[in-house]
């Protein structure tokens, strides 16, 4: 006897949907070929963490061994900018302190130092040019004592303008009439340097032959009971 089964019917065109069906649902809001258990999809994800973690680690190399020398560079670049600022703190203090002895040691050697200073910084150099010129042409001991005084006035004019112009560099608020007004120095300093000078000038000019040094000779009178009398003598000591 022969049995025959019932067709049983296939299901898997029902159960399996077509490549339009999944195209057109990725448009309904359905997975489609998006779902993580696409293989192109999946190697993407991949390719894209890969290139991540290698980003992350080349980021970690750079920071590690370059990290440590940015800083030591930055902190010496901070460093050097606050000595070169003291430096020149260091000059504007000189020159206000002697800026009515202008033939003491320290403005001559603060004045000197601006050059280097001050390099580049063009306000600062073209005010110390026109003083220095100034200070080069200084009419000498031999002159009037007007052309003396305008001298010493037009020189106290030229560092109230490099010292303000010292001071705009940097950011103090110190004007050129308050700079030229103010400071103090003894009356009695001024007539000491001015009579050193003489005395040195004096020594070079006797040491030169070129001075005469001044002898007096005492007489005295004894059988007149007068007192010895100065007589100057107009004779010249010159060196042998």
């Amino acid at each position: 006897m022969v049995q025959v089964h019932p067709a049983v019917p296939d299901f898997s065109a029902v159960l399996a949907p077509s490549k339009t069906a999944r195209g057109n649902g990725a448009g309904n809001g359905d997975v489609g070929d998006s779902s993580p258990s696409s293989p192109t999809k999946y190697s993407a994800l991949a390719r894209w963490r890969a290139k991540g973690d290698a980003m992350e680690a080349l980021a970690i190399v750079i920071a590690t061994f370059f990290g440590p020398v940015a800083a030591v560079l930055i902190t010496r670049w901070n460093d050097s900018r606050a000595q070169r600022r003291e430096r020149r703190l260091h000059i504007f203090r000189t020159l206000m302190a002697t800026r009515l002895v202008a033939i003491s040691l320290d403005h001559v050697m603060a004045i000197n130092l601006i050059e280097v200073e001050f390099d580049g910084v063009r306000g600062v150099i073209d005010a110390w040019r026109s003083y220095l010129n100034h200070l080069n042409a200084h009419p000498g001991t031999d002159a009037s004592q007007p052309l003396q005084q305008a001298w010493e006035e037009r020189r106290g004019d030229l560092l109230a303008l490099l010292l303000s112009r010292i001071a705009a560099h940097l950011g103090i608020t110190t004007g050129e009439l308050e700079i030229r007004r103010g400071g103090y120095a003894p009356d009695a300093w001024r007539q000491r340097d001015i009579r050193l000078a003489q005395i040195i000038d004096y020594g070079a000019r006797l040491s030169g032959g070129n001075a005469a040094l001044p002898v007096y000779v005492l007489q005295p009178e004894p059988t007149d009971g007068d007192s010895a009398k100065e007589v100057p003598s107009t004779r010249k000591t010159r060196r042998p």
